[in-house]
């Protein structure tokens, strides 16, 4: 079997793109060394901490996203109202929680 390299550090990169709306930037250097964009997401839905992502592979990162992605839109959490989020609501993390272990992503949620 061969083992795919995993995330071992991580740069976000946020800006105001327009009207409020903060899009951050998502890069990871690899445990080969490769850099890789991983995604981009608005800050004033999503909260996700650097931590998060740290040994994962490529698209466990980008299935994460999606899941976060999922909770948001499913628990309908209020947008921070044109700045990014910091803290992620205890009702969309229990959601997030719930689908990671049934996609059997092991992330620890901040």
């Amino acid at each position: 079997m061969v083992s795919r390299p995993t995330i071992r550090a991580v740069e976000i990169l946020d800006h105001d793109v327009t009207l409020g709306r903060f899009e951050a930037q998502v890069r990871a250097t690899m445990s080969d060394g490769e850099k890789v964009a991983l995604f981009t997401y608005y800050a004033d839905e999503l909260v996700i901490h650097k931590e998060e992502l740290i040994g994962l592979t490529v698209s466990e990162a980008r299935e994460f996203k999606d899941i976060l992605d999922e909770a948001y839109l499913q628990t309908r959490s209020p947008a921070a109202n044109g700045r990014p989020r910091e803290i992620r609501p205890a009702e969309e993390t229990v959601f997030a929680r719930e689908l990671l272990r049934e996609k059997g992503i092991n992330v620890k949620l901040r």
